[in-house]
């Protein structure tokens, strides 16, 4: 990260991406690399809940995802509050998010929706596409 950052200082222009698309690859690797200790930690790891803007989190992780080559010909709609704080372990909720809307952009013909809301009590993050959906014989077995 301290590379990107250092090119945006410079005024540098990386190929093929900018800087924050830099920084935000390499924060992903940081994810992933904590993610690989976790699994190698067991089912019991640590889960490191910390207050995070939510809402930024999401933004954040469905742009990520746009990057995609199934994300190329889709229309991202989302409906996201400006923020919204809870203690939360970034990395689990990033990965989870991150999932549903890949898979949600390989699913979908045309749109892929994502809702976020939530209050004191809960948060709910809901993904949506516009795919045919999965086969009834499929859905017994992964659901």
């Amino acid at each position: 990260m301290a590379t990107a950052e250092g090119l945006a200082l410079r005024g540098g222009r990386p190929e093929g991406g900018t800087v924050e698309q830099l920084r935000q690859g390499a924060e992903r690797i940081v994810e992933v690399v904590g993610a690989v200790r976790d699994l190698a930690g067991g089912v019991h790891s640590e889960c490191r809940r910390i207050p995070e803007d939510v809402a930024a989190l999401v933004r954040g992780t469905a742009e990520m995802a746009r990057s995609q080559p199934a994300a190329r010909e889709r229309r991202l709609e989302l409906d996201v509050p400006s923020s919204l704080w809870w203690a939360v372990d970034r990395r689990r909720i990033r990965h989870l998010a991150l999932n549903l809307i890949r898979n949600a952009f390989e699913a979908s013909r045309s749109r892929v929706g994502v809702v976020l809301a939530g209050d004191d009590a809960t948060v709910r993050l809901s993904v949506s596409d516009d795919g045919p959906g999965v086969d009834a014989d499929l859905r017994s077995r992964i659901f």
